[in-house]
């Protein structure tokens, strides 16, 4: 018999990692989502900024990348441009420049091999970033204020934020989309350990794991057309990386080690692992656990939050990214047609003033609130409007079988999730000696109940839209 579910603790190979790494987005989504309450409008017009500067350093990029490749053909120099502006986080750290007016960790590909230096890469980033200002600055909608530069900047430097981190590439649904099955296989990896960790790893990994303003990264790609070093791992710290920062940059590195060393392991190949192996890999998450377990604790002192998302159980993690995404739809059925700006205008004026106490959101504050006049013509989102979505983002994943337990399409009281066997087919994933199912059951009861108190714990400001 599978264990219970809703009070599972797992300690897997598989669990070990995901576990960590999606709490860690949860978070910064969480963070993401107050700083857009105070900065809507800002927050939209970053947005769309963001595909603009994309735009102009993955033109910089191939104008460097052909000076140096001369004869690479167009689509090899995209090729390259890209991984740099994703993978080696070029482009984010081009955002945090905006912040902090720091060349942070450049790409050292192009340094190294001398195809642009430090010097021609922090003179892209100021252009880039006196333009966004400027351009910040002289909008009348945004900055009505002329406080709002520098109510942005105070409000991420006094809560320890980096930008970049809080608009990360993907969106919070495509989380739920790559999480899911993981989430749904953790009983499987209990009895089995799957023959390419990575491989099931992988989808969590195109999320990119916040940046914190750090330094430091780790990499086993040493070339830009990632050839994979077998033997090593490494970890480049900047000695001059903040000690705050020093339990991110571990923890992030002890994730991708372990997934990397089990690679190596196979060295490439689809065999199973063999009894020496599976000793090995059992002995590697009891020593890396508790380190973990460790690094987070400190990980929590330094962001002060007294009710730390890595505490969340197996089930509450999942509860946590339906909630959020409750939040963004409920946000977009809110106030997808209307102007925010009011909110910018209000909140930067008094947190500039020195009124960092001033709460519009806290309900027992008599003060004006933006949010009351945006209310009256704001649409409410519906729980069952929320289940429908649901149900349409769940059936985009291959590797579910989505149903409802009625195909009333009034009554929409349960949408189950099975995971596949394999993406290719329709036979469903089972685990243990009674060959129990792996699903999940989002049921609209249980939602009422775990999406509300979520919210009111961890984004309280939500309550000026979504009544608690």
């Amino acid at each position: 018999m599978g264990k219970n579910k809703s009070s599972a603790k797992f300690n897997n190979v598989i669990s070990n990692v995901a576990s960590p790494v999606v709490k860690n987005l949860v978070e910064q989504a969480i963070h993401a989502r107050k700083f857009k309450m105070r900065f809507p409008e800002f927050f939209k017009y970053f947005e769309d900024e963001i595909l603009n500067i994309d735009g102009f350093l993955f033109w910089i990029l191939k104008v460097w990348l052909a000076s140096y490749h001369q004869d690479a053909p167009e689509a090899h120099l995209e090729k390259d441009a890209l991984f740099i502006l994703r993978e080696r986080r070029l482009l984010d750290h081009a955002l945090g420049f905006l912040q902090t007016g720091i060349l942070v960790a450049p790409d050292e590909y192009l340094i190294k091999n001398e195809i642009t230096s430090l010097q021609e890469v922090k003179e892209v980033f100021n252009r880039i970033s006196d333009k966004f200002w400027m351009d910040i600055e002289a909008s009348p909608k945004l900055n009505a204020s002329g406080k709002i530069k520098d109510a942005v900047l105070s409000y991420l430097n006094e809560n320890d934020l980096y930008l970049p981190d809080l608009f990360p590439a993907l969106p919070l649904d495509q989380l739920l989309l790559d999480f899911l099955p993981i989430h749904l296989g953790y009983p499987k990896f209990e009895e089995t350990v799957p023959s390419s960790p990575k491989q099931v790893l992988n989808p969590l990994f195109q999320h990119a794991t916040p940046l914190y303003g750090v330094n430091s990264y780790a990499e086993s790609n040493f070339d830009l057309d990632k050839k994979l070093n077998s033997s090593h791992y490494r970890l480049a710290i900047k000695l001059d990386e903040k000690v705050e920062n020093l339990p991110y940059v571990l923890r992030d590195f002890l994730l991708r080690y372990q997934s990397q060393r089990l690679d190596c392991m196979r060295q490439g190949s689809e065999r199973e692992y063999t009894l020496q192996e599976q000793d090995d890999i059992k002995r590697l998450t009891e020593v890396i656990g508790p380190l973990l377990n460790l690094l987070d604790e400190f990980a929590k002192r330094r962001i002060g939050n007294e009710q730390p998302i890595q505490n969340l159980s197996y089930i509450a993690l999942l509860n946590a990214i339906v909630a959020l995404y409750y939040f963004d739809q409920h946000f977009m059925y809110s106030f997808a047609d209307q102007d925010l700006s009011t909110v910018d205008t209000l909140f930067a004026q008094k947190y500039i003033d020195g009124d960092k106490s001033f709460d519009f959101f806290d309900p027992n504050n008599n003060v004006l609130n933006p949010f009351d006049e945006l209310k009256k013509n704001a649409s409410h989102l519906d729980i069952m409007v929320f289940m429908k979505d649901l149900e349409l983002l769940l059936k985009k994943s291959d590797l579910l079988v989505v149903q409802r337990t009625s195909q009333k399409n009034t009554q929409l009281n349960d949408v189950i999730c099975y995971l596949k066997d394999d993406s290719s087919s329709q036979n469903i994933a089972t685990y243990g000696r009674n060959k129990e199912k792996l699903s999940h059951n989002f049921n609209k009861q249980k939602l009422s109940k775990t999406i509300l108190p979520f919210l009111e714990k961890y984004i309280p400001e939500a309550r000026v839209f979504i009544q608690f």
